[in-house]
């Protein structure tokens, strides 16, 4: 029998190859002959397995961080092989496990469950599959929308269609054009006129064109012709624009019109990536659907869903989405008002129907928070505003994140994670999607993030700091089976918890992101904040802020404070109270006995809240809520592809039926959109990495943020008490008791079932919507009040 052992020490070489990969593990010869060495007792061959599984992980992490950072067509094509290998291995094992299982401990069958769960697929079926997602993970990662930089876009921007390109992943520009969403793309390309500063040069680009396909004799003139044109990706370029960051079209000297470069922004990159994708992505589901066949799966979605441990997890998904829908269309309908009210010239929206999918400040409708201005014009609070004035850099919100952690005794980032970790764009990363690396080699752990010193890239920092301590803590006291969260939903959670713990205004104030007088609670009982009302108001629309029409910065665009008329300032009969902020703030309508826990009790009527608590929840209720039905909608899409119960040819009606339905959100047009793939425009479908984790982790988040703020207050959760403070206001920063539940759970890593390491966390051991309900009580009950005396429609 062929022994197998693994050499040390158990790093991979910076120029690894897959020769020293086959040499670096003793076998009989190249193909991998993955047979067991002799073992006496069931104890011994699991030995053997988390070893060798250590190993495997190992290589798998550095090919992972490789094709991130660096990537090569030789570390592509090694990956590939090695992701055979790796299949092959898990393959035996588990067939080898199969007769041992009736003397298994309890712990080693969980094992066993771990290690063979999900598909298996056969050397070509892996093969053949590898390359196709690698082709389809190409095209998001690679593509850009392009326009020539003699463009003049502040005067021409009604022609920018004219003037737009694709470059591929063969760095070939192709011409897009509007008009592909009803024909196919124009075969002639438009002439580019370039000026070098020394030569004209009047090009054409055509199809078929590439770097690698052009000639000695005109790589200069390719050279000159890449040099003029303005590219941009999907991150963070594409994602800035839609958001109202025009920085991108680097034009600050005009004020472009905003949904004309929403609309572009929107479909340009659905077109250049979404119809390419879909050539692939059925060839994709076939093979993973075979794969699933392999092993006892109806389809490659039920095995999904297998990897969460919920049982029936689309009945699961399907309640609690029916518990929170309500609470999402009353912050739908307020936001809708005001939306409404501001593009009062524009028929697309209306203030009954759906939304306009490219107006919402996101390039999938899911983060609403680019609005906020809008719904709160006077307000003089702004995160991101108050951290760029901090000049952090990317290393220093790291850093800040690092320091909550480790305040409640977990683990700091090691020195390998400062040193390997990439925290700016470079030229070299592919993927700008937020990640975390766990390289399964002692304390080496890294994270992706090209932080651009917004908000929202300091909630990326965060919770990826949540993945990394989930590693960390389970690598250092788990077998690598093990080494892991027990479901990819809780993984999921921890970090976001731990930023709704940094968004209290304690801990704001803490990190000099929020002013002292945020802090203490106003003595009025009535929390009307006028500026809330104002936008719902006509006669304060036209009199009090004058909505400006064209911006190229999207906060300065929905309401900018410095066009405020003065003379209402000081206006008795327009704000009634003492001074200005008094006036704003003051009388908003809603009575301290009007804020109830969820079961309708006054669980925090008594409790004092600051009026600038309802902007708060407001800021991180506009970037969460709306990301909720959409998690939910993504894999329910698939699911039905992959089980077949929706055909290809119907995938992208049946997409924005759902959209429609669920989100209350329609695409600019609906003219033949039935021949493209807007769903291949979010990174998950190109990444092949399921969604509904992320749904669930909505709400996990918020039970998992009161356990922890129990234990801070109380020493214990799941207590019958109710909180002294609204749960929003609960700083945990420094808790030692909470940091030690949360190691606790951690240390854990999968070894037990999910609902075991909630309970230690919560008390409780299955998902629930409470605590999220109790979190924005407030902020819903302000909402509905509004509804009400405004008579907003709510639904769609």
């Amino acid at each position: 029998m062929t022994s197998i052992t693994f050499l040390e020490p158990l790093q991979v070489p910076a120029n690894i190859s897959i020769r020293n990969l086959l040499h670096s593990i003793q076998i009989g010869d190249k193909h991998f002959n993955l047979e067991t060495r002799p073992h006496e007792t069931i104890d011994e061959w699991f030995d053997q397995v988390n070893l060798q599984y250590l190993q495997l992980n190992r290589y798998s992490a550095y090919y992972m961080w490789e094709l991130s950072t660096n990537p090569t067509t030789k570390i592509n094509d090694e990956a590939s092989l090695f992701g055979g290998i790796r299949s092959r291995w898990i393959t035996r094992r588990c067939n080898e496990a199969t007769s041992m299982i009736p003397d298994m401990t309890r712990i080693q069958k969980r094992m066993v469950k771990i290690l063979c769960r999900g598909p298996k697929y056969t050397n070509y079926q892996g093969s053949e599959l590898s390359e196709i997602l690698g082709r389809i993970e190409a095209i998001y990662t690679e593509a850009e929308i392009c326009l020539p930089k003699t463009f003049d876009i502040c005067v021409n921007y009604n022609r920018i269609w004219d003037y737009t390109y694709v470059r591929n992943p063969s760095r070939e520009f192709i011409p897009l054009n509007m008009s592909a969403i009803v024909k196919d793309r124009l075969e002639d390309a438009n002439p580019l006129h370039f000026f070098d500063g020394k030569i004209s040069h009047d090009y054409y680009v055509f199809r078929g064109v590439s770097d690698g396909q052009i000639d000695d004799e005109d790589i200069t003139d390719y050279k000159i012709r890449r040099s003029q044109m303005l590219c941009m990706g999907i991150e963070p370029e594409l994602e800035n624009l839609m958001t109202g960051n025009f920085v991108a079209l680097q034009r600050p000297d005009c004020a472009l019109p905003p949904d004309i470069i929403f609309r572009w922004a929107w479909e340009a990159w659905r077109l250049a990536v979404g119809p390419e994708i879909a050539k692939y992505y059925p060839s994709a589901v076939y093979i993973m659907n075979l794969g699933a066949n392999n092993n006892g799966y109806s389809d490659i979605g039920e095995a999904w869903r297998d990897e969460l441990e919920m049982g029936d997890l689309r009945d699961t998904v399907d309640k609690l989405w029916s518990e929170l829908k309500p609470y999402y269309e009353i912050v739908h309908a307020v936001f809708r008002n005001a939306l409404w009210i501001k593009y009062e010239d524009n028929d697309e929206v209306t203030r009954d129907g759906p939304l306009p999918a490219h107006l919402m400040g996101n390039m999938w409708s899911q983060d609403w928070s680019a609005y906020q201005k809008l719904l709160v014009p006077l307000s003089d609070f702004d995160l991101d505003d108050n951290l760029r004035k901090t000049n952090w850099t990317s290393k220093d919100m790291t850093k800040r994140a690092d320091d909550f952690y480790s305040s409640m005794g977990l683990n700091p980032m090691p020195e390998k994670f400062w040193k390997f970790s990439q925290f700016d764009k470079s030229s070299n990363t592919t993927k700008c999607h937020g990640s975390a690396a766990n390289m399964f080699n002692g304390d080496d752990y890294r994270m992706i993030v090209c932080a651009e010193r917004t908000f929202d890239d300091f909630y990326t920092i965060i919770h990826e700091m949540g993945h990394l301590q989930y590693y960390m803590h389970s690598n250092a006291h788990q077998p690598a089976l093990f080494q892991d969260a027990p479901n990819s939903a809780l993984s999921e959670s921890i970090g976001d918890a731990i930023f709704l713990a940094m968004m209290t205004p304690s801990h704001l104030n803490r990190l000099g992101l929020l002013p002292d007088k945020h802090l203490f609670a106003d003595n009025q009982k009535n929390f009307d904040q006028r500026e809330m009302r104002l936008v719902h108001e006509p006669e304060y629309k036209s009199d009090f802020v004058k909505i400006p029409t064209k911006r190229n910065i999207l906060e300065d665009f929905v309401a900018d404070p410095s066009e405020v008329d003065k003379t209402k300032e000081n206006s008795a009969e327009s704000y009634p109270g003492n001074s200005l902020e008094e006036n704003v703030y003051g009388n908003f309508g809603l009575q301290n006995d009007d804020i109830v826990d969820p079961d309708g009790n006054p669980g925090v009527a008594k409790q004092v809240i600051n009026v600038f608590d309802l902007t708060l929840l407001l800021k991180v209720a506009l970037s969460k809520i709306p990301q909720i039905p959409f998690e939910y909608i993504l894999d329910v899409f698939r699911w039905s592809l992959f089980d077949g119960s929706v055909s290809f040819r119907k995938a992208n009606t049946f997409f924005w039926k759902l959209i429609l339905e669920e989100q209350g959100i329609k695409p600019p047009n609906w003219e033949n959109r039935s021949k493209l793939f807007d769903a291949a425009a979010k990174f998950h479908i190109a990444d092949n990495t399921p969604y509904v984790r992320y749904f669930l982790a909505s709400i996990l988040q918020v039970q998992i943020f009161k356990g922890l703020c129990e234990m801070t207050v109380f020493g214990r959760v799941n207590t019958e008490q109710n909180l002294p403070l609204p749960l929003h206001r609960c700083d945990i920063y420094g808790s030692k008791r909470a940091g030690k539940v949360l190691k606790k759970a951690l240390k854990l890593g999968a070894s037990k079932h999910w609902s075991e390491v909630l309970y230690i966390l919560t008390g409780k051991r299955e998902v629930s919507v409470e605590p999220f309900i109790e979190y924005y009580q407030p902020l819903f009950q302000s909402m509905k009040k509004l509804i009400k005396d405004f008579e907003i429609p709510v639904g769609w």
